[in-house]
């Protein structure tokens, strides 16, 4: 498949291009290699890598709520 260019990434993987350059300096996708015009060009890979940091972010705040109503449980169990 042909690389993407970072609006095309973008677009395809529903981020704003802030988020997309906020992935690429904390290091969770790869840096892109450079057409021979200075444009950056993702594989296709990194859609999946995408997919799989937002999946995982989802899991983390679903994992926070319930253990932040756990603890509201315990709370209210523990004191009456």
């Amino acid at each position: 498949m042909t690389p993407y260019l970072r609006s095309e990434l973008a677009k395809e993987a529903q981020l704003n291009m802030e988020t997309l350059r906020f992935y690429e300096k904390k290091g969770l996708i790869p840096l892109p290699q450079r057409s021979a015009g200075g444009y950056r060009l993702y594989p296709e890979e990194t859609l999946l890598r995408i997919a799989f940091i937002r999946n995982a972010n989802t899991l983390r705040r679903f994992h926070r709520s319930h253990a932040c109503a756990d603890d509201l449980n315990y709370a209210a169990g523990a004191g009456g």
